[in-house]
């Protein structure tokens, strides 16, 4: 995020200038939609694109394949702003769940993280549903200060255990206390579920059309 830009939540598609939803809600319901194994693939693209548009009318007249294209170029250029893994010096907040053992999770941890704010920032997150941008929430999340609870839980999961055995044990016992669960949910693990239905998406759209010229 640069101070001199604004946010222009615009995704030009066919020639249209389409305005899409970037609150940071709409953001980690997206996410978790991704996670859910109710729905089908195809009703999950369907879904992100209606939750990213802001005028539903934008993209009424989309086939589905459309809308898997705009759904994801907003992942791709309006929400992913990185592709490359972080340095192993890093002590950004952002960086910790691109690390290949994630350290945080937005569903797990989201007790945590609203405290946080409110600790921090004087932010109530409830009270910021469809206004907070995405990008504003990862700013302030990366900025949270080491006396808040978010941070105190991620630096737990991320020390190394110490060779003192009664200082090991006390961590090992706050590793447990605060361990996430097998699938955190994290931008790293979104990143591959994006990709892995757009294949899965183009795979079957490919399978349709061989299907037809035959």
């Amino acid at each position: 995020m640069k101070l001199t830009d604004s946010f222009k939540d615009i995704i030009t598609f066919e020639g249209q200038h389409i305005k899409v939803k970037l609150s940071f809600d709409v953001v980690l319901k997206a996410f978790e939609l991704l996670e859910d194994d109710y729905f089908s693939d195809a009703e999950k693209w369907e879904m992100l694109a209606e939750m990213f548009v802001a005028n539903p009318a934008d993209i009424r007249g989309l086939c589905l394949s459309e809308k898997v294209t705009f759904a994801n170029a907003v992942f791709d250029y309006l929400i992913a702003e990185r592709t490359e893994k972080p340095s192993e010096n890093s002590d950004d907040i952002e960086d910790y769940s691109y690390s290949d053992e994630p350290y945080y999770d937005f569903t797990q941890d989201a007790d945590y993280i609203y405290a946080s704010f409110l600790f921090d920032y004087n932010i109530d997150l409830i009270e910021q549903q469809g206004k907070l941008h995405w990008k504003k929430f990862k700013a302030l999340l990366n900025g949270l200060s080491e006396k808040t609870k978010f941070r105190e839980v991620v630096n737990i999961r991320m020390r190394e255990l110490p060779k003192d055995k009664e200082e090991r044990r006390r961590l090992e016992k706050l590793k447990r206390l605060y361990a996430l669960k097998e699938k955190p949910q994290n931008e790293a693990r979104i990143k591959k579920k994006v990709e892995a239905l757009d294949r899965k998406m183009n795979d079957l759209a490919a399978a349709l059309r061989n299907k037809g010229g035959r």
